[in-house]
């Protein structure tokens, strides 16, 4: 089988005003048994980047639909991720005052001796 010469990644190129989707082509440098050396057309060799041909994620993929495909899937754990960390930031906002009160009355009830220790052991151990 012959090794493909471009390959394609999906990114998002956002700014104030609008989100777009933008198809990133790269190139084939070199085959190695394991993978592929890739770089983004006009950038020096310097810039270039390993890709395993077994690897599930990747950087870039042989096909644009492989490459839709990984988008979506990073775009999707990328939302997850923010979505999570916006209803912590909202929980903590809108508890401000009794997060704080009980923070302050128990500063160590959620921490039991043994892994205080360990906290303040490992806080050391450089």
């Amino acid at each position: 089988m012959t090794a493909p010469k471009e390959f394609y990644r999906y990114e998002i190129d956002n700014t104030m005003s609008c989100v777009r989707i933008k198809l990133v082509m790269l190139e084939l440098v070199n085959v190695t048994p394991a993978g592929y050396w890739i770089k983004r057309p006009n950038s020096s060799l310097d810039d270039k980047r390993w890709i395993s041909k077994t690897s599930k994620k990747r950087f870039a993929y042989p096909t644009k639909k492989e490459a839709k495909i990984s988008f979506m899937k990073r775009t999707q754990r990328r939302y997850d991720i923010l979505n999570f960390q916006m209803s912590v930031c909202r929980t903590a906002l809108e508890n401000i005052d009794d997060l704080i009160n009980n923070q302050e009355k128990s500063v160590f009830d959620n921490i039991s001796a043994s892994s205080f220790s360990l906290l303040h052991n490992n806080y050391y151990d450089y």
